[in-house]
């Protein structure tokens, strides 16, 4: 049997031309077609339109936590993010004086002792953790300060 025999009953098998694939999807030479894709790639879903955003947290930009409940025993400790690089704890108690701070905590990076950028401050009163939560958005050196109470040490 020759190659031709084989080729006839379909025992071999050959990967089509491009020429074949092109006869078979007109679609790369049409501008119908492109039109068609164009919009296909550049135009939002449907589906867009329907499903429900969740304008909640959707301006805030950072990621939002439960909150936690008021401790009931000391320390009464509030944890303060988005803080300037060069605030001090100084200027942080300032902030707070009317709430009866009895420490500041400004976290640091081990290597580079730079700040991180958030810290802690501890309270007298669970009063005066109260009156530091209603700061959370104030501005300290430009930026807008998150409060939130601290979870417990482990």
């Amino acid at each position: 049997m020759f190659a031709t025999d084989l080729d006839r009953h379909g025992l071999i098998q050959y990967s089509p031309s491009s020429a074949q694939v092109r006869q078979r999807s007109p679609c790369w030479w049409s501008p119908v077609c492109w039109i068609w894709q164009w919009l296909r790639w550049y135009t939002p879903s449907p589906l867009w339109y329907f499903i429900p955003a969740d304008n909640e947290n959707q301006d805030r930009g950072y990621a939002v936590r439960e909150p936690l409940p008021l401790p009931t025993q000391p320390p009464y400790t509030a944890h303060v993010g988005n803080l300037a690089f060069d605030a001090t704890s100084a200027d942080i108690s300032d902030l707070f004086v009317d709430c009866a701070v009895t420490n500041v905590r400004i976290v640091e990076d081990k290597l580079t002792k730079a700040p991180k950028g958030f810290g802690y401050v501890e309270f007298e009163t669970v009063d005066g953790l109260k009156k530091a939560l209603d700061l959370s958005g104030a501005t300290l050196q430009g930026r807008t300060i998150r409060v939130s109470i601290a979870e417990p040490r482990k």
